[in-house]
């Protein structure tokens, strides 16, 4: 995966709530690993700002 793709990924899913957020991500990894055992870490943090 390149960090371009995860980029795109990130500013597609950002306005949703965190919870959904994850589940996105996560589906979307897994889609991307596919059968593929996982050879790297894999570290997304979130965090939002209030005004």
């Amino acid at each position: 995966m390149t960090t371009k793709k995860l980029k795109e990924v990130l500013h597609t899913i950002h306005t949703k709530p965190f919870n959904e957020q994850q589940q996105l991500l996560t589906d979307f990894l897994n889609t991307w690993k596919g059968n593929v055992e996982q050879v790297d870490d894999v570290c997304v943090i979130g965090f939002s700002i209030y005004k």
